[in-house]
């Protein structure tokens, strides 16, 4: 068999069969394990990914819980502040009423305290001007025995000094 340019259809054949079964054998022993390989990776990356993005929806919607939650406290806050500034205000004005009651009580008391006080001093200084009265009519009474109204009249004027 002579063929042109020397090429041997019989090592060629051998050849390509050879290639064959290189790649049918890599294709077995590398391509396929390497392709499972990466598939199984593939798959729990995956797996990670929509674990993680399922906690951050969790999260997020946990967080948006505790918002809903903090501004509900907070208006509650704001709702007792103001009800207890309301209380207070009451409070003060009640508190206040009752002082001006009890400082209208004290001053009545106190000037019906005054009066009897007055009417006390009044009375006490009609005795002694009773008593002085008759204190005065003795004297002149005595002077006028004794005989003479300038020696009463010196004696009340020495009355009066000491």
């Amino acid at each position: 068999m002579n063929i042109p340019l020397n090429i041997d259809w019989q090592q060629i054949l051998l050849h390509l069969f050879n290639f064959v079964i290189l790649t049918a054998g890599l294709y077995v022993l590398l391509y396929q394990p390497v392709k499972d390989f990466m598939k199984k990776r593939e798959t729990y990356y995956q797996g990670l990914s929509d674990a993680a993005q399922g906690e951050l929806e969790k999260a997020q919607q946990l967080r948006k819980s505790c918002d809903e939650k903090w501004n509900a406290a907070e208006e509650e806050i704001r709702q007792r502040k103001a009800a207890a500034a309301l209380e207070m205000e009451q409070e003060k004005r009640q508190n206040l009423e009752e002082t001006k009651e009890q400082c209208e009580s004290l001053l009545c008391q106190a000037r019906e305290n005054a009066d009897m006080e007055k009417k006390r001093i009044l009375e006490s200084a009609r005795e002694e001007a009773a008593l002085l009265a008759v204190s005065a009519l003795e004297k002149l009474s005595t002077s006028a025995k004794e005989g003479s109204l300038e020696a009463f009249l010196e004696e009340a004027e020495r009355g009066s000094r000491a």
